[in-house]
C-alpha cells in the first residue's frame, strides 16, 4: 500500500500535476514552478502543460490549489505560448477561484488575470470577466468587478475599454447584493478618476440617491493625476518614458509629468450611434414642401426631436435631408421655421462629427447669406449651427465663401462672418492657420475694419488680433505692414484678449476634479513582473536623460518644420571609458571583449562573428549602442584593424547599429576620424561609406557630411579625400541639399587646387551634383579658378544642366515635417541658396549727385546718369536689397519721352534682376507698374524689351508678387490695345507654367479680361481668347463665371460660351483624398433634360442656317452651351442666330494615365455595380466633360434613346476622323456604353453594339489592347447582354466576344465568362456555357483559369441544371474538353451522381460517333489516309472535332483543324493579334484559308542549317510581322496584358498568329530587361508550345497543301528552338512536373510521328525535338525533371493508356538519360516526390503484373533508379522514405533497406575483394567454403516461389564462371521433381542461348545499363557505318572503327547531353535492338541479367513450370 501511495514520485511533473493524490499534485505543481523560471521562454517545454492549465486551477483541494496558482502565474508570466491558454484558464479563475473563501486564492488569481492583460490579453480577460458579471453567484459577480476595477487603475483606459464596461454600470449598481453594489460604486469612481466629466451624461438615468451618492464620492477625489503604473508587454517604450520622467521629477524636485496629456474620453465615444433616417415620418419630403407652415413646423420638430435627443447618429446618406433642411433655411419665409431648420442641422452636424464634412460647404454658404436676418432667434440659432458644422471641414475648404460674405453689403453679414472667423481662429494652431491659409482673410479683414458699422470693426479687429494670438506678432506685423498705427494698436489689444481653445487644435478638456494632475511617485512595480523584458542595466539612465534634454528643448523650440526634426535627434552624453568597458562586458560577455583586443587576428575575428550574432539577437530598447560602438569602433584597435576581414565585421556591425537602433551623434562622433582614415581602402572602403550613409541617417546629415568633409583635407592623404568627396556626392542624392555651401565651398577650392587628379575629378563631380540644385550661381563661386580647370567645371555643368534634381531617399529616422501645408510660405522663410554668393551694398554709390542727373530735364545728362549705373552694376555683379533712390529713379525713366532711354532703363532693369536676385522682390512695389507699363508702347523694340525685363524679375522674384500688387487687374483696365495684346500675350505661358496657386488678387483681371473678349482690336480679342484657359486653371470656371454674370445679355452669350469652350480643355485636378466631396447645388438631370428638349425646336433651325457648321464632323447642329453646371441661361424672348460648336468633340486633355492613377489612388470610385447609381453617372460625366465637347456631351447624357443614337453616330464618325483621340478615352466610352446596356430600346442597343465591333477592330488594326481596368469596367456587363431574349442581340455579343479576343487575352476572357454562370438567367448561363466551349475547342485548355480542374469542375455542375439548354451546353463544353484531354476529363469533373455521369458518356460517345474528319476544300471530304508503319501512341491528343448534332445551332465557326480566312483580310492585320474569328460571317462548312504570298514567304523561308545546330531562334529580321511585334510591350498600356497576350497566341490556330508570337518572345527574350519578365512566364509558354506541338502533329501535317505543311514545319522549328532558348537562358528552373510531363509526351510523339517520314525536313523535326528534350531534361529542374518522364512511364505502364512498345522504350531512355547524369546532380535532388512516384509504381504494378507482360524492363528501369539514387546520397534515400507519410510503402522500403544492405556489405568486402580471390586460388579450402555458400544461396533463391526463375539463371551463370563446382552436395537433399526442375532449367537456357547466338549474334544494349562481349563484329560494322552518318547531322563526335574484336559499344563516343531520342523518323529502338524477324524474337544475350534475356527466359520457365506440371 505504501508503494502504491509514493509511486507517483517517479512521475514527471506534468503527469504529477494531474495526478489523483492531492500530494502527488502539490509536489508537481511545485516542481513545474521551478521549472518554469528555468526555461527560457521559447522553450517547447511549455507546450506540454497547455491542456492542463485549466484542470490545474480549479484544484478540489485548497491548499493544492494555491500552489497551481503560483504554477499557473509563473506559466503566464514565462511561457511565449501562454496566451493561448488564456480563454480556459479565466474561465476557470472566474468561476473557481474568484469566489474562493481563501483570500490568497483569490489575490493570486487576480495577479494571474492582471498577468494575461500585461502579455497583451486584455480584451479576452475583459471578455471574460464581463461575462462573470451574468453568474448567479454575487461573490463571482463582485470579484469580477473588483478585478476590473484594479485593471483599470493598474493599466488605464488605453488598455481597459470604458464603452463596454459603462453599459453595464446602471445594472450592476441596482444589483440585490451589497457587495456587488459597493464594488459598483468603486468601479465608477475609478472610471470617473480616468475621464472625468464624459463619464456623468452615462449615469443620467440612476436614481438620485445613487446619484448623489456618487457626487460627494467624485468630489472626494485627490486633485492628482491618474497615471499607468503598470505596462502591457507591448507598451515597453512607455514605461521607460514613464521611468525617465520619474527619474527627472526626483532629480528636479518637481512634478515629473505636468505636460503630460490628459487621457481625454469624448463622451460620445460611450455611446452607440443611433439610425434615425428610418425614423423619419414617411411623407416628410413631400410635408416639408407644403403650404401650409405648420405641417411644414410638424416635420421640422420631427427631425429636430431625432437629432437632439440622439446625440451619435449612424452615418449615412443624409443628403436629401441635408438639402431639405437648407431649401427651408434659405428659401422659407417663416423665420421660425429658419430658426428651427437651423436647430436641425446643427443637431446632425454634432451627432455625425466628421462625417458631416460632405454637406459643411454648401450648409456654410446658406448659412452665411442668411444672417442677414435680424431676429436674434434665427441669429442664435445661425450661429450655434455654423459653429457645429465647422468642426467638420476646414478653413481652406470654406474659405471662398468667407471672403464672398465679408465683402457683402449687408453690414449683418460681415460682422457674423467676421465673428465666425474669430471663432474659427481661436481653434486653429501655427500649422493649420498657416501664410497660405492665412493671407487670403487678411486683405478683406483689413478692408472691414474701417468700415462704417461699429459691429463690423469690432468683430473684424477681434479675428485679426486671435489670428496674432495663434501665429505671433512678428509674422501678423510682416503681414499687416499697410495697416494704421492706432488700428494695429487696437489688434493688440484683441490679441491680448483672445483666448485659444486648445493650442493643439482638439476641443479643451473641462479643468474638474474629475481631471487631476499627475502623480509624482514613480510606478509601483507589480508583484508578478519577476522578469522584466528589460533586465539589462545601462538603459534606463540613457532614457531618463534623454526625456530630461527633450524637456529642455522643449520651451525652446519653434513651431514648424526644424522644430520637429531637432525633437527627433537623439541626443545622449559622452559615457566614461569605465562605464564603456562595464557594459560591454555585461553584453558581449569578458572573453569576446579580450579576444576583440587579441592580436591573433582570428581571435579577433571569432568574436566579432560573436559579437556581430548577439547584436542581431538583442532587443532595441536593451542595447547600449553607444558603448558597444565605441568598443568596436573606437577602442584599439578599432576601425583601424589591420585584418581587412576582422574590418569588415566591424564595419558591418556598425552599419547594422546605426540601421537598427538607438544612434546617437555622440556615437557617431567617435569614429567618424577612423572612418575617414579607412574610407580610401581598396577592400573596405565601400563599407565605410556604408557606416557613414547609416550614421547620417541616424542623425543629421549636413553634421555628418561637414565633419567627414572637415577631416578629410585635414589629413593629407589623396586617396582618402577623394573617396570622401564621391561618398558626399551620392550621398546628396540620398539625403538632398542639406550640406553647409559656404563651409564646402572652401573645402572644395582646396580639393581643386590638389596636385592629384583624382581628388580634383571628385571636386568637380561634387560641383556638378551641387548645380543642379543650386544653378547658375554655383559658377560665381568659382570664376577665379584656373581657365582650364574651369572648363573642366563648366563641361561637368552642361552634363546635369536641365535636369532636375532627384528627391531625397534617405533622412533622420521618423522625421516628418511639422507643417505639411506650408510649402510655399515656409519656403519663403528659408534663405535661398543665392544668399550664398557675395553681393555688394551699392546703396552708398546712389548718391544726390547721380539721381539727379537720373532726373535732369535735358535727355544726354539722364542717359549719362544711366550708363553711370550700368557700369556701377557691371563692377558689382551681385547687389544686395539696398539700392539707395535707385528704384523710384528708374520709375521715371521707364515714362520718359525719350525712347532709348526707356530700352536703357528696361536693360538696366533686366541686370538689376540678374544681380539682386530673389531680392528683386523687394522693388516690385514701385517698378512692377511702371514695367508692365512699357508694353504697351507703340514701339516694338520697347515692348519686347519689357517683356524680355519682366522675364527676368518673375523668374527672380516669381509671379506672385505682381499679381498681389495688382499690377495686372489695373493694366488691363487700360484702354491701351498694344498693352493689353502685349500683357495677355506674356501672362498665358506664365500662368500654364505656374503649378501653384496664385493669390486671389488675380481674380481682379476677370473682368477687364472678359471685357478684352469684346475689344475692337483683333488682337485683343486673339489674345483674351487664348489667355481664357490659363486663367481659367489658376481662378476657377466659377469665378469666370461670376465676373461674365455682370455684363450684359449681348455680350454675355458670347463671353459664356468662349468660357464654356475652355472649360472642355481644362486639365484633370488632383483630387486630395481628405477634401469635401463635391456638392451638387445645381438643378438636377430631370430640369436639365426638360429645358434640353424645350429647345430642341428652336436651336436645329437656327443651327442649320450657320455658315459655320461642320456636319461632318459634328453629325448634325450643335447647340450653343446653355448649361453652366446645372443652371440654365434664361431662355431668350425671341429667337436668334446661334454659334455652332466648332470645337473637337473628343480630346486627349485629360489623359487615361492620369484617370487610371486616380482610380488605383481611390480618389474615383471603382466602376462596380448592379445597377448604375447616381454618383457613378455623375462621375463619369466629369471625366467625359475634360475630353468631349459639349454638344457631343448634351446628346450623351441626354435621356432620349434617339439623343443617344445621334452620339453613337458622331463616335462612329469620329472613330476615323479622330482616331488617336477615341483609343485615347477607350475606357469612357466603354463605361458609357455600359450603362446604355441597362436601358431596353432596340435601336439604340443594335447601334451600340455595331459600333463596340468597329471600335474592337479599330484597336485591332492600331494594334492596341484593353487594359485591366478597362476590361473590368466593360466585359461584365457585356455578359449581362449575352442573355438577352432578342438573338439578333445575342449574335451580336457572340461577335464581340470573337473580337475581344484580339485585343485582350483569352484566359482573362475566360475568367470573366465564368463569371457570367452565377447568373440567374438561364439563357445567359447557356450562352455563356456555349462560349467557353468554343473558347476551349479553339485555343485548347491552357486558357482554363484559374486552372483547368476547377474550370472544368465547375462548369460540370451545370450538367444537375433544371434547364435543358444549360444542360446540353454544359455537356457539349466538357464534350470539347474530353476531345482534347481523353478520358483524363472525368478526374476533372469530380463527383457526378449516376443520372449526370451516364448523360455525359452518352454525349461523349455520340460526339465520338458523329466526329468528321478536318475538311479542305467545299467538296465533299474523302477520308483520312491511314497511318504508315506503327501506329502513334495513345497519349498524343486526337483530332479535335465538331459539336455533337444534338446542340443548338450557333454561329460560332469551329476553327479546329483549320486555318480559316476571316470576312475583313483587305485591311493590313497586325500578326500579333491575328484570330481567325474576328468578324467571321456565317459559313455552311468551313474552308482552309488560302494563304497569301506574305504569309507563305514568312512561314516558309528556309532556316539555314547553323540555326538549329546552334540552339538559337531565326534571327529577329525586319520583316512585316517581326517589326510590327518588337514594340509591344512599349506601346502596351499594360505591359503584363501583352505578355499574355503574346503568350496565348503561340497556341493559335493561326500559322501566322502564332509565328509571330514566337519571334515576339525571341525578340523580347534577347532584351536583358525583359528576361526576368519572360522567366515568370515559363510554365505558360511551354505549356502553349505543348499545345501548338499537338496541332501540328494532329492538324496541319495532314494538310495537302504543301505550302501549308511548309509552313508547318516551319513553326514546328521556332516551337523548338524557343524550348532550347528558354532552356539555355536557364528560365525553366522552376517549372512544374505536370508540365515538363506534358511536353516529353508530346515530344516523344513527335519523334514516332510517321509523317514526318514523307516530309524532307522531318528528320530535321525530330533532331530539333531531340535536343529541345535534351536540354529540357539538362537545364530544368532536376528533381522535376526526373519525376516527369518517372510519372509518364507509370501511366504508360497501365492498361488504359494502350501505348506502343516504341513510346514505353523512348520514355525508358529518359528516364535513362536523366538517371547517367544523376551524380553531379545528386545534391540537387529531392528524394521525396521521387520515391513518391517509385511507390505508385510499386503499389500499380507489383512483381505479379509483369508475368503477363512480354517485358518488365519499366519496372527494371525505375528499380535502376532507385539503386542509383541510393548509391549516390543513401542517408538521404532512407530519411525520404522513413518520413514518407504515403502508404502503402512497405515493397518499395523493403527494396530500399535490401539495397542498402547490400550496398554496405559490399563496401565491407571491396577492400579485400582481390586478397579473398587469390587466397582463394592458393587455398583450396578457403575455396571449396566460398563454392559452397554461393550455391547454399543460389539454392535458397530456387527454392522460393518469387525468386525461382532468377535462381535457376544465377546457376546456369554460377556453373559457367566455375565449371568444376559439383551440385551433388545440394541436389541429393532435394526430391526427384525439384532436380529434373533444375536440369530442364538449365538445358532450356542453354538451348535458347544456341539459338540466338546462331540467328543474330550479340549486341550491348546500352539502355539497359550492362556490358558484354560482342561476337559476330561483321554484321555490326554495316549497322555502325549508318549510325556513324547519322550522328554526324546532330554534330557527335565518333571514333573510328576498330577492326579488332573487342566491345562495339567503345566505337561510338558518348553523345553528347542534348541528344536522347534518335533523330530518325522510324521506330528508334531499331538503333538499339535487333530487328524482329516474323519467326524468332529477339534474345540478346549478356555475362549478367539483362532486359531481353529476361524478357524470353520467364517465357520458357514458364512453359516448362507448365509441361512438368501436366
Amino acid at each position: 500500500m505504501a508503494e502504491d501511495q509514493t509511486e507517483w514520485i517517479k512521475l514527471p511533473p506534468d503527469e504529477k500535476c494531474v495526478h489523483k493524490q492531492w500530494k502527488a499534485r502539490v509536489a508537481g505543481y511545485e516542481e513545474a514552478l521551478k521549472l518554469f523560471l528555468s526555461l527560457d521562454e521559447k522553450s517547447p517545454e511549455f507546450t506540454k502543460y497547455l491542456g492542463v492549465l485549466k484542470k490545474i486551477c480549479v484544484d478540489t483541494n485548497a491548499i493544492a490549489q494555491e500552489k497551481a496558482l503560483d504554477t499557473v502565474l509563473a506559466f503566464v508570466e514565462n511561457a511565449h505560448v501562454a496566451g493561448r491558454s488564456c480563454g480556459e484558464v479565466m474561465t476557470a479563475l472566474v468561476t473557481k477561484c474568484l469566489n474562493a473563501s481563501r483570500a490568497k486564492t483569490k489575490e493570486k488569481a487576480k495577479e494571474i488575470i492582471l498577468m494575461y492583460i500585461e502579455i497583451d490579453k486584455q480584451e479576452t480577460v475583459q471578455e471574460e470577466l464581463m461575462k462573470g458579471f451574468e453568474n448567479k453567484q454575487p461573490k463571482v459577480v463582485s470579484g469580477c468587478v473588483q478585478t476590473l476595477r484594479a485593471a483599470l487603475e493598474s493599466f488605464g483606459p488605453k488598455v481597459i475599454t470604458l464603452k463596454p464596461l459603462v453599459k453595464m454600470l446602471p445594472k450592476l449598481l441596482e444589483d440585490r447584493d451589497k457587495t456587488v453594489r459597493e464594488e459598483t460604486k468603486m468601479m465608477v469612481v475609478e472610471i470617473y478618476r480616468w475621464i472625468g466629466a464624459a463619464l456623468k451624461p452615462q449615469l443620467a438615468n440612476l436614481k438620485p440617491v445613487q446619484l448623489t451618492e456618487l457626487e460627494t464620492e467624485f468630489e472626494n477625489l485627490s486633485s492628482d493625476r491618474p497615471v499607468q503604473t503598470r505596462f502591457m508587454r507591448s507598451q515597453q517604450d512607455l514605461k521607460a518614458k514613464a521611468e525617465a520622467a520619474a527619474a527627472v521629477a526626483d532629480e528636479g524636485g518637481r512634478e515629473a509629468d505636468d505636460d503630460e496629456p490628459v487621457v481625454e474620453i469624448d463622451p460620445m465615444d460611450l455611446l452607440d450611434p443611433v439610425e434615425i433616417l428610418s425614423k423619419l415620418p414617411k411623407n416628410f419630403y413631400e410635408q416639408i414642401e407644403a403650404k401650409k407652415w405648420q405641417e411644414r413646423k410638424e416635420m421640422l420638430e420631427a427631425v429636430e426631436t431625432l437629432a437632439t435627443q440622439n446625440p451619435k447618429l449612424m452615418p449615412g446618406e443624409y443628403g436629401d435631408l441635408v438639402r431639405a433642411l437648407k431649401k427651408v433655411l434659405s428659401k422659407d419665409t417663416n423665420v421660425m421655421l429658419v430658426a428651427l431648420a437651423a436647430k436641425c442641422l446643427t443637431g446632425l452636424a454634432n451627432g455625425l462629427k466628421k462625417k458631416y464634412s460632405p454637406y459643411a460647404v454648401q450648409c456654410t454658404e446658406a448659412i452665411l447669406m442668411k444672417f442677414k436676418e435680424k431676429k436674434p432667434m434665427v441669429v442664435t440659432a445661425l450661429r450655434d449651427c455654423i459653429d457645429a458644422i465647422f468642426p467638420s471641414t476646414t478653413l481652406d475648404a470654406i474659405s471662398e465663401d468667407l471672403l464672398t460674405a465679408l465683402a457683402d453689403k449687408n453690414p449683418n453679414v460681415k460682422a457674423e462672418t467676421a465673428a465666425f472667423i474669430a471663432r474659427c481662429f481661436t481653434k486653429a494652431t501655427p500649422t493649420t492657420l498657416n501664410k497660405k491659409v492665412l493671407k487670403p482673410f487678411l486683405e478683406p479683414l483689413s478692408k472691414t475694419i474701417n468700415d462704417t458699422s461699429p459691429e463690423v470693426r469690432e468683430a473684424s479687429f477681434d479675428a485679426l488680433g486671435t489670428a496674432m494670438k495663434v501665429v505671433g506678432e512678428k509674422v501678423m506685423t510682416a503681414l499687416l505692414g499697410d495697416v494704421d498705427p492706432l488700428k494695429m494698436t487696437k489688434i493688440k489689444e484683441c490679441c491680448e484678449k483672445a483666448e485659444l481653445v486648445n493650442i493643439k487644435g482638439k476641443a479643451a478638456a473641462p479643468k474638474v476634479a474629475a481631471a487631476p494632475k499627475a502623480v509624482t511617485k514613480p510606478p509601483a512595480k507589480s508583484a508578478a513582473s519577476t522578469k522584466p523584458p528589460s533586465s539589462k542595466p545601462g538603459t534606463a539612465k540613457p532614457a531618463a536623460a534623454k526625456a530630461g534634454a527633450a524637456k529642455a528643448g522643449a520651451g525652446k523650440k519653434k513651431p514648424g518644420k526644424k522644430a520637429a526634426v531637432g525633437e527627433s535627434k537623439p541626443v545622449e552624453p559622452l559615457l566614461a571609458d569605465e562605464t564603456v568597458d562595464e557594459k560591454a562586458v555585461e553584453f558581449m560577455g569578458e572573453e569576446n571583449m579580450k579576444n576583440l583586443a587579441n592580436s591573433n587576428w582570428k581571435q579577433r575575428l571569432a568574436a566579432m562573428e560573436n559579437i556581430e550574432q548577439e547584436i542581431k539577437r538583442t532587443p532595441k530598447e536593451d542595447m547600449p549602442t553607444q558603448a558597444i560602438v565605441r568598443i568596436i569602433g573606437a577602442k584599439k584597435p578599432g576601425i583601424k584593424d589591420n585584418n581587412f576581414q576582422v574590418l569588415k565585421l566591424r564595419l558591418s556591425a556598425l552599419a547594422y547599429l546605426a540601421e537598427n537602433f538607438s544612434f546617437s551623434w555622440t556615437s557617431a562622433e567617435c569614429i567618424l576620424p577612423d572612418l575617414v582614415e579607412k574610407i580610401g581602402d581598396v577592400k573596405n572602403g565601400q563599407g565605410c561609406k556604408d557606416v557613414l550613409t547609416a550614421a547620417a541617417e541616424a542623425t543629421e546629415f549636413p553634421k555628418v557630411a561637414g565633419e567627414v568633409i572637415r577631416i578629410a583635407f585635414e589629413g593629407k592623404n589623396p586617396k582618402n579625400q577623394s573617396e570622401s568627396l564621391n561618398w558626399l556626392s551620392q550621398a546628396i542624392y540620398d539625403f538632398g541639399f542639406k550640406v553647409n555651401i559656404k563651409a564646402l565651398v572652401g573645402s572644395l577650392k582646396k580639393a581643386l587646387a590638389a596636385t592629384n587628379p583624382a581628388v580634383r575629378q571628385a571636386a568637380i563631380t561634387v560641383l556638378g551634383v551641387c548645380y543642379m540644385y543650386m544653378g547658375s550661381t554655383l559658377r560665381v563661386l568659382f570664376e577665379d579658378e584656373k581657365p582650364a580647370l574651369l572648363a573642366q567645371i563648366d563641361a561637368e555643368f552642361e552634363k546635369v544642366k536641365g535636369e532636375k534634381p532627384p528627391a531625397p531617399t534617405r533622412g533622420l529616422k521618423g522625421a516628418e515635417d511639422a507643417d505639411a501645408g506650408e510649402d510655399e510660405a515656409e519656403g519663403e522663410d528659408t534663405p535661398p541658396v543665392e544668399d550664398l554668393v557675395p553681393r555688394n551694398d551699392i546703396s552708398d554709390k546712389m548718391t544726390d549727385e547721380l539721381l539727379g542727373k537720373l532726373s535732369d530735364k535735358n535727355w544726354k545728362v539722364r542717359k549719362e546718369g544711366l550708363d553711370e549705373v550700368v557700369a556701377i552694376l557691371g563692377e558689382a555683379k551681385f547687389v544686395t536689397a539696398n539700392l539707395g533712390g535707385l528704384p523710384e529713379a528708374l520709375k521715371l525713366r521707364l515714362g520718359d519721352s525719350n525712347k532709348i532711354l526707356v530700352t536703357t532703363t528696361l536693360g538696366i532693369m533686366k541686370t538689376l534682376g540678374t544681380a539682386s536676385g530673389p531680392h528683386c522682390k523687394k522693388h516690385v512695389a514701385i517698378l512692377a507698374a511702371p514695367l508692365v507699363s512699357t508694353m504697351g508702347d507703340s514701339k516694338p523694340m520697347v515692348r519686347h524689351a519689357a517683356s524680355t525685363t519682366l522675364d527676368v524679375w518673375v523668374e527672380q522674384a516669381k509671379l506672385a508678387p505682381f499679381v498681389e500688387d495688382g499690377v495686372f487687374g489695373e493694366s488691363l483696365k487700360i484702354e491701351n490695345p498694344n498693352l493689353r495684346a502685349t500683357l495677355l500675350n506674356w501672362l498665358s505661358p506664365k500662368l500654364k507654367e505656374h503649378q501653384k496657386k496664385l493669390p486671389a488678387e488675380l481674380k481682379e483681371c476677370l473682368p477687364p479680361l472678359l471685357t478684352c473678349l469684346n475689344d475692337r482690336n483683333p488682337d485683343v480679342r486673339k489674345a483674351a481668347q487664348d489667355a481664357i484657359l490659363p486663367f481659367m486653371m489658376q481662378t476657377g470656371f466659377d469665378s469666370m463665371l461670376k465676373a461674365a454674370s455682370k455684363f450684359d445679355k449681348s455680350s454675355k452669350d458670347t463671353v459664356v460660351g468662349l468660357l464654356e469652350k475652355a472649360r472642355g480643355e481644362l486639365p484633370a485636378k488632383p483630387k486630395k483624398v481628405q477634401s469635401v466631396p463635391v456638392v451638387q447645388s445645381h438643378v438636377s438631370i430631370k430640369e436639365i433634360d426638360d429645358l434640353l428638349n424645350d429647345k430642341d425646336t428652336e436651336t436645329e433651325p437656327s443651327a442649320t442656317k450657320s455658315s459655320s457648321a461642320k456636319p461632318a464632323k459634328a453629325g448634325g447642329a450643335a447647340k450653343k452651351a446653355g448649361t453652366v453646371r446645372g443652371k440654365v441661361a434664361p431662355a431668350s424672348s425671341r429667337k436668334k442666330e446661334v454659334e455652332v460648336d466648332t470645337t473637337p468633340i473628343i480630346t486627349n486633355t485629360y489623359t487615361k494615365a492620369q484617370r487610371l492613377k486616380e482610380e488605383k489612388n481611390l480618389k474615383v470610385l471603382k466602376w462596380n455595380f448592379t445597377v448604375p447609381r447616381l454618383e457613378f453617372v455623375d462621375q463619369l460625366r466629369d471625366q467625359m466633360e475634360k475630353n468631349f465637347s459639349s454638344s457631343i456631351m448634351e446628346l450623351l447624357m441626354h435621356k432620349d434613346f434617339q439623343k443617344h443614337i445621334k452620339a453613337i453616330q458622331m463616335l462612329t464618325t469620329a472613330l476615323e476622323s479622330y482616331k488617336a483621340e477615341t483609343l485615347a478615352n477607350v475606357d469612357l466610352i466603354l463605361k458609357w456604353f455600359t450603362l446604355r446596356f441597362f436601358e431596353t430600346n432596340p435601336s439604340m442597343l443594335n447601334k451600340a453594339l455595331e459600333y463596340l465591333l468597329a471600335l474592337f477592330e479599330l484597336m485591332h488594326r492600331e494594334n492596341q489592347i484593353l487594359t485591366n481596368s478597362e476590361a473590368d469596367a466593360f466585359i461584365p456587363y457585356i455578359i449581362l447582354k449575352v442573355g438577352e431574349s432578342k438573338e439578333n442581340v445575342r449574335r451580336e455579343v457572340r461577335k464581340i466576344f470573337q473580337s475581344l479576343s484580339c485585343v485582350y487575352p483569352v484566359s482573362k476572357i475566360f475568367m470573366f465568362i465564368m463569371g457570367g454562370l452565377a447568373s440567374k438567367n438561364s439563357k445567359q448561363r447557356a450562352e455563356c456555357l456555349e462560349e467557353l466551349g468554343c473558347m476551349m475547342e479553339k485555343h485548347g485548355l491552357s486558357i482554363c483559369q484559374p486552372s483547368t480542374k476547377e474550370a472544368i469542375k465547375e462548369i460540370a455542375k451545370h450538367i444537375a441544371d433544371r434547364d435543358n439548354p444549360v444542360r446540353s451546353a454544359a455537356l457539349n463544353t466538357i464534350v470539347v474538353a474530353h476531345q482534347i484531354v481523353g478520358d483524363q476529363v472525368y478526374k476533372y469533373v469530380g463527383r457526378l451522381n449516376d443520372k449526370e455521369l451516364g448523360m455525359l458518356e452518352e454525349r461523349i460517345k455520340r460526339a465520338s460517333r458523329s466526329k468528321p474528319a478536318p475538311v479542305i476544300n467545299p467538296e465533299p471530304a474523302a477520308p483520312a489516309p491511314k497511318a504508315v508503319g506503327r501506329s502513334r501512341p495513345s497519349t498524343a491528343p486526337t483530332q479535335q472535332g465538331h459539336r455533337s448534332s444534338s446542340n443548338p445551332p450557333t454561329n460560332r465557326p469551329s476553327t479546329a483543324g483549320t486555318v480559316a480566312q476571316g470576312a475583313d483580310m483587305a485591311a493590313p492585320r497586325d500578326p500579333r493579334y491575328t484570330l481567325t474569328t474576328c468578324y467571321n460571317p456565317p459559313m455552311d462548312e468551313v474552308v482552309l484559308e488560302e494563304i497569301s504570298d506574305e504569309l507563305f514567304r514568312y512561314v516558309t523561308e528556309p532556316i539555314p542549317p547553323l540555326v538549329l545546330k546552334t540552339r538559337k531562334l531565326p534571327p529577329s529580321t525586319p520583316t512585316k510581322g517581326s517589326m510590327q511585334q518588337q514594340n509591344l510591350l512599349e506601346q502596351s498600356p499594360d505591359a503584363k496584358s501583352a505578355v499574355d497576350m503574346t503568350v496565348t497566341n503561340i497556341a493559335s490556330g493561326d500559322l501566322f498568329t502564332a509565328s509571330s508570337a514566337l519571334s515576339q518572345l525571341n525578340y523580347t527574350m534577347s532584351e536583358p530587361q525583359h528576361q526576368n519578365m519572360v522567366r515568370s512566364y515559363a510554365d505558360q509558354i511551354i505549356v502553349m508550345i505543348t499545345l501548338q506541338l499537338k496541332k501540328l502533329h494532329t492538324t496541319h501535317l495532314n494538310d495537302t497543301d504543301s505550302a501549308a505543311t511548309s509552313a508547318a514545319i516551319k513553326l514546328h522549328f521556332m516551337c523548338t528552338s524557343l524550348i532550347v532558348e528558354l532552356a539555355e537562358k536557364d528560365m525553366i528552373d522552376k517549372t512544374s512536373i505536370e508540365v515538363f510531363k506534358d511536353f516529353i509526351a508530346q515530344a516523344v510523339s513527335g519523334v514516332l510521328d510517321p509523317k514526318l517520314n514523307d516530309h524532307p525536313e522531318g528528320a530535321d523535326c525530330i533532331s530539333n525535338l531531340n535536343i529541345s528534350l535534351g536540354k529540357i531534361l539538362l537545364h530544368g529542374h532536376h528533381t522535376n525533371t526526373l519525376c516527369a518522364p518517372l510519372s509518364l512511364l507509370h501511366d504508360c505502364s497501365g492498361a488504359v493508356l494502350q501505348c506502343t512498345d516504341s513510346y514505353i522504350e523512348l520514355v525508358q531512355k529518359c528516364v535513362w538519360k536523366k538517371t547517367r547524369n544523376l551524380s553531379a546532380v545528386i545534391s540537387k535532388i529531392e528524394m521525396g516526390p521521387v520515391l513518391k512516384i517509385c511507390n505508385s509504381f510499386f503499389n500499380d504494378y507489383p512483381p505479379a503484373y509483369w508475368r503477363s507482360k512480354p517485358s518488365d524492363k519499366p519496372l527494371r528501369t525505375v528499380k535502376t533508379v532507385i539503386a542509383t539514387l541510393i548509391s549516390l546520397a543513401s542517408e538521404r534515400v532512407y530519411t525520404a522514405i522513413s518520413v514518407a507519410t504515403y502508404s502503402p510503402k512497405a515493397e518499395l522500403e523493403a527494396y530500399i533497406m535490401k539495397h542498402i544492405a547490400k550496398r554496405e556489405k559490399s563496401s565491407q568486402s571491396t577492400v579485400t575483394g582481390n586478397e579473398t580471390t587469390l587466397s582463394q586460388q592458393q587455398s583450396p579450402g578457403k575455396m571449396a567454403q566460398f563454392i559452397h555458400n554461393s550455391l547454399a544461396g543460389i539454392f535458397k533463391k530456387i527454392g522460393s516461389r518469387e525468386n525461382s526463375k532468377e535462381g535457376i539463371m544465377d546457376l546456369y551463370l554460377f556453373r559457367e564462371k566455375y565449371p568444376d563446382a559439383s551440385l551433388e552436395p545440394f541436389l541429393k537433399k532435394s526430391s526427384s521433381f525439384f532436380q529434373m526442375y533444375i536440369q530442364r532449367g538449365l538445358q532450356n537456357i542453354e538451348n535458347e542461348k544456341k539459338k540466338a547466338s546462331s540467328t543474330i549474334g550479340l549486341e550491348t544494349t546500352r539502355g539497359s545499363g550492362g556490358e558484354s562481349q560482342a561476337r559476330g563484329e561483321i554484321d555490326w560494322m554495316e549497322k555502325l557505318r549508318g549510325h556513324r552518318e547519322r550522328m554526324k547531322k546532330l554534330g557527335i563526335s565518333v571514333k573510328p572503327i576498330s577492326s579488332s574484336t573487342g566491345n562495339l559499344a567503345q566505337a561510338v563516343s558518348k553523345p553528347p547531353p542534348d541528344v536522347v531520342l534518335s533523330t530518325r523518323p522510324s521506330n528508334v529502338m531499331e538503333d538499339v535492338l535487333p530487328r524482329p524477324t516474323a519467326s524468332v524474337a529477339p534474345t540478346p544475350v549478356s555475362s549478367s541479367v539483362k532486359n531481353a534475356e529476361l524478357m524470353e527466359l520467364k517465357a520458357r520457365l514458364e512453359r516448362i513450370k507448365k509441361s512438368s506440371q501436366t
